[in-house]
């Protein structure tokens, strides 16, 4: 599967977190008394930059659609605990009819792989929060 220039730059990136973020916990997290904080400092981060990414695409998709107030429509789906803000953007959308230019579809994609790739590495995180928790007590 061939990607494109840009999409092999945010996948080479991703690993390349990955493979820091292991080394980070085979070499430094021994050492460091305080692995657990860090641990949950990370998946902290990671979440809060996963919660602006959906901002930023919904906020996209709004705007491309033509509805009002596209912000508050990012702000309704990436917001909540349950993911209630973002079915609602998602049954008000069908109605609203679009078009996209090139750029504004790249834009999509690109956050689409950022949401995915966060994704990961949220789950990736969370293995090693319970594997460290599960070790330690």
């Amino acid at each position: 599967m061939e990607f494109p220039k840009s999409n092999k730059k945010i996948l080479l990136a991703f690993i390349c977190n990955i493979c820091l973020l292991f080394l980070f916990f085979i070499f430094i997290i021994p050492i460091s008394k305080s692995y657990l904080l860090t641990l949950i400092g990370l998946l902290v981060v990671t979440n809060g930059l996963f919660v602006y990414q959906l901002f930023k695409l919904v906020e996209l998709d709004a705007a491309v659609r033509g509805m009002k107030h596209p912000k508050f429509w990012g702000v309704l789906a990436a917001g909540g605990q349950r993911g209630e803000g973002l079915i609602l953007y998602l049954l008000n959308r069908n109605k609203a009819i679009f078009s996209m230019t090139t750029e504004e579809k790249e834009e999509l994609q690109m956050r689409k792989q950022r949401i995915i790739y966060l994704l990961v590495l949220i789950v990736i995180l969370v293995i090693f929060l319970f594997a460290s928790v599960i070790v330690r007590f």
